[in-house]
């Protein structure tokens, strides 16, 4: 899923997006100081995309690929997201303290963006499940004040929740960062049904089930660290440990904490696999 046009940035601060090379490649990556718009005359002049100009080409092709009993995770991103790239992080901290009636009215525009793609999503064919996409938080807590985030971000997760519950589908959240200030808002008020990405420096994902396992399913959680650094042996034990403490009573979906990464060793990659098989039973 594609947005036709892709509006200049603003000139004063660093471009959006920029890449680096890699071994395997080159990575883009968002810059902390990007902004398209960083006060109200930018806000006033700013050419919002309409959601007519998505293109659900992707999703439809991708529908007509799979195989019988398979379904999609569609997404378009999270408001958390959206918002910082839109304004860039740094100036959005400023706007927060010197014109936070702005910020609500970006955070409006957002939303009536974001609904009104999910309105489209969910009634696609093969669309099983709205993966909201939303990386909130750092090493110690979340990008805003836990305050701020209700009020600027939660609040849009919570209807873009609400038009998947409608449908009868469920959300999954991916989101980075310690969340644990703002966990019980993403199951009680949000409402998610399950969410991913862990990372032991945080909160192992052990600990996540057993905290919050009764009342969300846990996605993830062999630690990007591990299966890059581990001998495919270590990968194997660490991640019969996490089966060992996670599996059992269900709702747990064994995967990396989070995205599998082009620098993770292939055969660290097959070791998780395995121990899976090895784990369930089921045949290499």
């Amino acid at each position: 899923m594609t947005i036709d046009s892709e509006p200049p940035v603003h000139t004063h601060h660093t471009t959006a997006i920029q890449s680096t090379a890699l071994a395997s490649g080159r990575s883009a990556y968002v810059t902390a100081a990007a902004s398209r718009i960083w006060d109200r005359a930018s806000f006033d002049a700013y050419a919002w995309p309409t959601p007519e100009q998505v293109d659900y080409g992707p999703v439809e092709h991708m529908a007509r690929l799979l195989p019988d009993g398979m379904g999609l995770l569609a997404s378009a991103g999270g408001p958390c997201e959206w918002l910082m790239w839109i304004v860039g992080y740094e100036p959005l901290c400023y706007l927060l303290a010197d014109d936070p009636e702005l910020v609500r009215e970006i955070v409006r525009r957002i939303r009536d963006q974001m609904v009104a793609i999910w309105r489209q999503l969910v009634t696609m064919d093969r669309v099983g499940a709205i993966w909201i996409s939303d990386d909130m938080g750092h090493k110690t807590g979340t990008f805003l004040a836990p305050d701020a985030m209700r009020q600027y971000v939660l609040a849009t997760q919570r209807d873009l929740a609400r038009v998947a519950h409608d449908a009868g589908i469920p959300v999954l959240l991916h989101s980075c960062g310690n969340l644990e200030s703002i966990m019980d808002d993403l199951i009680d008020d949000v409402r998610i049904d399950a969410k991913h990405s862990y990372e032991d420096v945080i909160m192992p994902v052990a600990e996540v089930k057993s905290r919050w396992g009764s009342r969300i399913g846990i996605i993830g959680g062999v630690d990007v660290d591990a299966l890059c650094r581990l001998t495919p042996e270590g990968v194997r034990r660490y991640t019969l440990d996490i089966l060992d403490a996670c599996a059992s009573g269900g709702g747990y979906v064994l995967g990396s904490g989070n995205s599998i990464a082009n620098y993770i060793p292939v055969e660290n990659y097959l070791a998780m696999l395995n121990a899976w098989r090895e784990w369930s039973g089921a045949e290499a």
